[in-house]
């Protein structure tokens, strides 16, 4: 049983690794469609996006420890409120978006873009959670 509770959560946790690969592909097209374009976001676009980013970056570091550590070792606790701080940011950065689409702040295609990273971001954060979250479901299972 415990065998099988481990396979599970080691095909889990490829799973979840391969979409954050896929997500950080499709970041990496988004951002080569802006370098194409020519578009160009306002510095308050590209530091709202570094906020992201930093976000992003801790729960990358948070699942590269949980990857580390013997597996029953591992909360997931401390990835979940990474993500609830990135849903927040998300959820902010969508509202004020919207408000300045709204305001005529930046160009059209310049919102495109911006758009479609704020929510690869959160995809790719929803991703890096998945893993921790298998590797401690994969825990309990086995306690």
């Amino acid at each position: 049983q415990t065998g099988t509770i481990r396979v599970r959560t080691m095909l889990k946790l490829i799973d979840e690794i391969e979409s954050v690969g896929d997500s950080c592909y499709n970041m990496s097209r988004t951002i080569q469609r802006k370098k194409e374009n020519k578009i160009w976001f306002t510095q308050e676009l590209r530091n709202n996006l570094n906020a992201m980013f930093d976000l992003i970056e801790e729960a990358f570091e948070e699942m590269i420890q949980n990857l580390q550590k013997d597996y029953m070792m591992v909360n997931a606790n401390k990835a979940y409120g990474i993500e609830m701080k990135i849903n927040k940011m998300r959820n902010m950065l969508k509202e004020n978006h919207l408000e300045s689409i709204e305001s005529g702040n930046y160009k059209y295609n310049a919102g495109v873009i911006y758009s479609d990273l704020i929510a690869q971001n959160e995809r790719l954060g929803d991703f890096i959670i998945n893993v921790s979250q298998a590797i401690s479901e994969g825990n309990r299972k086995t306690s």
